[in-house]
């Protein structure tokens, strides 16, 4: 029987599941979530154990689905969650998954793959549609100008810019067109200009929108250049400088009527690439919408398959009974609802000759702590969980804590001050509550001290006492024996002297005889051990009692010094800040305590509600647990922590 004060009572079972239905069996289970299992292969590899192939084919699942929820995040569709809980699917039904999120993977990096190329053949004819039109403005320039004369910064050399591109001698210049951004292109004017030595003549144009970069796909302003030169060294020279500044270098006819064919090819380019993206975009679209409305649900079912599959990884694998073994804990009152859940398992599986076992099992080791709690009272259970789990079956502070807690918090915090206890004069020291108080105090001192001695000297005797006992009737009974052996010799001398021999029986005497003694010995020897750990453990006890009855003491002056805080900052910032403005008079006073009144509500916030009452909750929760747990709780105990759906669901969200 589970109270509010104790712990459920738990038990130790041991399954036996047959290998064909222990999928269904722990399926059940966990979606039942009062079982919690125990590993028993601690000495196995993880990689060596079983099931590690069907957790690895689950951990590939679960990247495919994190690609394509990462790809529906970018495309920002709605995800839907299930309108319920789905099943755990069935371990055939795990091939069919497989097969689906593998084609949704291939065909979602097949269109990934060829759109980025598209794209970035979009993305460079735009470039180099751009650069064609601010090309072919510059030459229509230096067409409208026959003769250009550029000088270098020492004046001495001359290039000629006409219709044909033509020096002064009649050479003729090479040029090199490109894309760079914009931010680059000052730099890479001033290296055109110190390398080449002022041999070059670089003409720029800004792009006016922004244009998304094909390597990067970072949408960059940029600048179309051309950069004229002499000779093929210039060239190398202005190729490399290109090359280091990753600026795009295009191809540019020098004839004006290739210009406007490729131009004009350009364009044509572009616009069936525009129609070959969009629909591209449009059939990504329908395949992520469609992945969308079950992504919830097969995130939810392969978190259930991995779960399962981990968790039979903690079974015994018994080869010559052809079953799986399994030891879990679980609550006593719940033992019928675990023995239908495997009964429903067993006949999901497809109902064998033989359903699966469940025994209880006797043992010593120390069982989980499990309390039933709802969402009000598991607050109040953390808060007493964060000192200690509670040993099995110890006394729970909870239920004390649940009304304690906000009282003492109040307290701390002055609200009860505030309601209850508002006197018109501030009481004297010296002033009583209630008849009686003074004597009630002394009484309490007096119990204090007497707890010392009765601490140090009352579990010591007892154990005394009883050890007296049990020696006496250890004597009793060994005398007993001691005639009954005697007894037995006689029989067995007489029988000997009639040609019967019992020496079986005698041989079992003697055995028994020595048993007994080494037995006495040992339980005398124990004895004299169990007293001295007593001794010390009580003494132990006892100055850790008489240093926190001190400690104690100053402790519970918290709730006047914390009153008397809120008091004196109450006061600071009244006589400090808010008193400032309210004693002006006019116009200037009203106008005086509109600006101090946001300093001083500010302030009243931050210190007296937010830090305060953060205070407040820190001393009120170290009352419970060095003044009130620290009595009585040993919170030496382990949480239960069952196998369950739900839990790991809502420890591992899935919702983005």
């Amino acid at each position: 029987m589970s109270t509010i004060f104790r712990s459920e009572e738990m038990t130790l079972c041991q399954l036996f599941l047959q290998p064909d239905a222990a999928y269904a069996c722990i399926s059940e289970l966990g979606e039942l979530g009062i079982v919690q299992f125990r590993d028993l292969n601690p000495n196995v590899n993880s990689f060596q154990r079983k099931f590690v192939n069907e957790v690895r084919r689950c951990e590939e699942m679960e990247r495919k689905l994190r690609f394509l929820e990462t790809e529906i995040k970018k495309d920002e569709l709605p995800i839907y969650d299930p309108e319920d809980n789905p099943d755990a699917p069935k371990p055939r039904e795990m091939i069919d998954l497989e097969a689906t999120f593998e084609k949704l993977d291939h065909e979602l990096k097949e269109i990934n793959t060829n759109a980025d190329a598209l794209l970035r053949n979009f993305n460079e004819l735009t470039e180099l549609k751009h650069n064609l039109s601010m090309t072919q403005a510059f030459f229509d320039e230096a067409q409208a100008n026959p003769v250009a004369v550029l000088e270098d910064v020492n004046g001495e050399r001359e290039i000629e810019l006409g219709g044909q591109a033509t020096t002064s001698v009649g050479m003729k210049l090479g040029f090199i067109t490109g894309v760079i951004p914009r931010e680059r292109m000052v730099t890479f004017e001033r290296m055109l200009w110190r390398v080449c030595r002022g041999n070059v003549f670089v003409k720029q144009a800004d792009i006016p929108d922004l244009i998304e970069d094909p390597l990067t796909g970072e949408k960059v302003h940029k600048t179309v250049f051309v950069v004229f030169f002499q000779g093929e060294q210039l060239k190398n020279r202005v190729q490399k400088i290109c090359e280091g500044f990753r600026a795009n270098i295009y191809p540019c006819p020098e004839n004006p009527h290739e210009r406007r064919e490729l131009a004009m090819g350009v364009m044509t380019r572009l616009e069936d690439l525009t129609i070959v993206l969009s629909q591209t975009q449009d059939h990504r679209q329908r395949v992520l919408a469609a992945s969308s409305r079950n992504l919830r649900t097969w995130q939810i079912k392969v978190k259930k398959i991995k779960a399962i599959y981990h968790t039979m990884n903690m079974f015994n694998n018994d080869v010559a009974r052809k079953c799986f073994i399994a030891e879990c804990w679980a609550p006593v009152t719940e033992l019928d609802r675990i023995q239908l859940a495997l009964r429903k398992g067993s006949e999901a599986s497809g109902g064998g000759t033989v359903s699966s076992v469940l025994n209880r099992m006797i043992t010593r080791e120390q069982p989980p702590t499990h309390h039933k709690l709802n969402k009000f009272t598991q607050g109040f259970q953390n808060l007493v969980d964060a000192y200690g789990v509670a040993t099995y079956r110890e006394i729970n502070p909870m239920p004390f804590v649940l009304i304690t807690f906000p009282f003492l918090f109040a307290v701390m915090f002055e609200l009860i001050n505030m309601i209850l206890l508002s006197y018109p004069t501030e009481p004297e020291s010296s002033r009583t509550f209630y008849s009686g108080q003074r004597g009630i105090q002394t009484a309490l001192i007096v119990l204090a001290v007497i707890c010392i001695p009765w601490m140090l000297l009352g579990k010591p005797i007892y154990r005394i006492i009883m050890n007296k006992r049990r020696a006496n009737y250890s004597t009793v009974t060994n005398q007993t024996e001691n005639i009954e052996n005697e007894n037995n010799e006689q029989i067995h001398n007489t029988e000997k002297k009639r040609g019967i021999v019992l020496d079986v029986d005698v041989r079992d005497t003697d055995t028994d005889e020595m048993l007994d003694d080494d037995h006495l010995h040992q339980q005398h020897h124990q004895l004299e051990v169990d007293m001295s750990e007593v001794w010390v453990e009580q003494g132990i006890h006892t100055i850790e009692y008489f240093l926190g009855c001190i400690s104690h003491t100053a402790s519970y002056l918290r709730l006047w010094a914390l009153s008397l805080a809120h008091a004196q900052l109450s006061e600071v910032l009244w006589h400090m800040v808010l008193q400032i403005g309210l004693g002006m008079n006019g116009y200037v006073g009203a106008i005086a305590s509109f600006i101090v009144f946001m300093p001083w509500s500010s302030l009243t916030v931050f210190i007296l509600l937010l830090m305060e009452g953060l205070s407040a909750f820190l001393h009120a929760l170290r009352l419970h647990w060095v003044e009130f747990q620290s009595k009585f709780y040993k919170g030496e105990g382990y949480p239960f922590v069952p196998f369950s759906f739900r839990l790991l669901l809502d420890e591992t969200p899935i919702e983005g």
